[in-house]
């Protein structure tokens, strides 16, 4: 019988105050026990928060989920460039089993999306009964936490799937992962990937309902000057005055959870083209998203914004995170022998990049070497402009999302369009693909988004799983391709 044992007591949360801005710190406690912690309707922000600033966390998505080894993993970086002796090396090759280190870098990420799901529950558990009277803002507040909760553990299981099961196109029928959602909770019984991934569609609707009652409603708290914590500009006169409900973007708002429901539904149209029509349906609530003077709230970033220095494309981030070591931690990495050069992007070929104006490569790109480049977007060579940002969930994906609907029920020219709408919005010249669906009318459409992911995703850890989803070996991969992390050795049968 496989066994959980990394869903511990939460016993003592540490609210460490340099680990992320000010906007998190809302309670002045370094160390609060549990009791202590619910006895008041802001212990709550304060356990919410804590919740986000250990998934910002490096061994999380501050690196090991973005730009570090999951990376690494989806052949973004040249493997010649990170040392043969690294674990960035032997996650490049997929050898996941090489050695201690690589498997001590897999337990930390399951133990470590597991706990913060644990403290998802805890607080689920416990809001259930409070009053709305205990909450600053009533029952608008209470249902504001809750939602964000649950949302942040069905995304959280969603990461666990897509990382240590198979792709539901590969599905064995094998049972892979738990679904925890009680508390406490010392075993639970592993689950096959299509009933994990409907109870992550549950968690996902009852929160879009009770987080979208609030973020409809002040919708001009999302727009990119007040929802964007250090934004390069004008500061939003309609920002709020209470400081929880600041920088909604680094939380899971109402957009933010219509966008993980498309990447859920959409990962499991292997199942049911139906999933297909859901995940296209949330897209469209992102994409026509409009703020309280009818704004459109997420946008691509123009080219002159990228060049002064917004390396994070920020106006169309949904979701995001926060590490006020970012910077530090990326330099530090790169200070030795690992050098995170990009993939088809050297002396031998320029696979990536087909239309020198884009702006993911002349503004967000540094020539380090001749013809090696890497990425400046958690660099010191930025102007550091948001620099604690980790992007999560941004509004290309959502086209992507919707190519992928019309490349299933519409036409390949409607494909291209949604392609193409991303590709303007970064600078480039459309309109290459009526002679590429021409040339391959029958195998173009797989290749080009994970040609395109490969482009826009640099840094955000998404192209590994573009790769396993769409089913496809990256031409780069040395030997035969892995894409499920193995369980961690006290999760194994006994």
């Amino acid at each position: 019988m496989k066994k959980l044992y990394n869903i511990l007591l939460i016993g003592l949360l540490t609210l460490a105050s340099t680990s992320c801005g000010d906007w998190l710190n809302v309670h002045p406690s370094d160390t609060l026990t549990e009791e202590d912690l619910f006895a008041d309707g802001d212990g709550y922000r304060v356990a919410l928060n804590g919740i986000y600033r250990q998934m910002g966390g490096s061994s999380l998505y501050g690196s090991y989920l973005t730009w570090g080894y999951l990376d690494a993993a989806g052949q973004m970086y040249n493997q010649s460039s990170l040392g043969r002796s690294s674990t960035y090396y032997d996650f490049a090759r997929q050898d996941y089993d090489n050695d201690d280190q690589i498997r001590s870098v897999i337990e930390t990420i399951w133990s470590q999306i597991y706990n913060n799901i644990a403290n998802c529950n805890n607080l689920l558990t416990t809001i259930e009964a409070e009053p709305a009277s205990k909450f600053r803002g009533g029952q608008e507040e209470k249902d504001l936490i809750k939602g964000e909760a649950l949302a942040v553990r069905a995304f959280l299981h969603l990461d666990v799937l897509r990382l240590f099961a198979p792709a539901p196109v590969n599905d064995d029928g094998k049972a892979y992962i738990p679904y925890v959602d009680e508390y406490p909770c010392l075993f639970k019984e592993y689950e096959d990937i299509h009933s994990v991934l409907k109870h992550i569609f549950t968690d996902l609707e009852q929160a879009k309902g009770l987080v979208g009652a609030f973020d409809l409603e002040h919708a001009g708290w999302l727009n990119t000057s007040a929802g964007i914590e250090n934004y390069n500009g004008t500061t939003d006169y309609r920002a709020p005055d209470d400081i929880f409900y600041s920088y909604r973007r680094y939380r899971m708002n109402y957009y933010a959870i219509c966008a993980v429901l498309a990447r859920a539904y959409n990962y499991a149209a292997a199942y049911d083209e139906n999933y297909h029509q859901k995940a296209f349906e949330e897209t469209q609530l992102v994409i026509d998203a409009k703020d309280d003077t009818n704004t459109t709230l997420f946008e691509f970033s123009t080219a002159s914004v990228g060049q002064a220095g917004n390396t994070k494309l920020y106006h169309d981030v949904i979701y995001c995170l926060s590490n006020q070591q970012l910077v530090t931690n990326y330099e530090t990495e790169t200070a030795d022998n690992t050098k995170f050069y990009i993939n088809n992007l050297d002396n031998w070929s320029n696979d990536v990049f087909d239309d020198p104006a884009d702006i993911r490569y002349t503004a967000l790109l540094q020539e380090v070497e001749s013809y090696y480049y890497t990425s400046i977007k958690y660099s010191d060579y930025s102007n550091r402009a948001c620099e604690d940002m980790l992007p999560i969930i941004r509004l290309s994906e959502m086209h992507y999302i919707r190519a992928e609907y019309y490349k299933h029920f519409g036409t390949d020219l409607q494909a291209a369009a949604e392609l193409d709408i991303v590709r303007n919005g970064r600078n480039c010249t459309i309109g290459a693909y009526t002679t590429i669906i021409a040339n391959n009318p029958d195998g173009w459409f797989e290749e080009e988004l994970i040609k395109e992911a490969n482009r826009e995703f640099i840094g955000e850890g998404q192209l590994f799983y573009y790769y396993k989803r769409l089913n496809k070996k990256p031409s780069s991969m040395y030997g035969a391709a892995n894409f499920v992390f193995p369980l961690p050795d006290n999760e194994t049968d006994i």
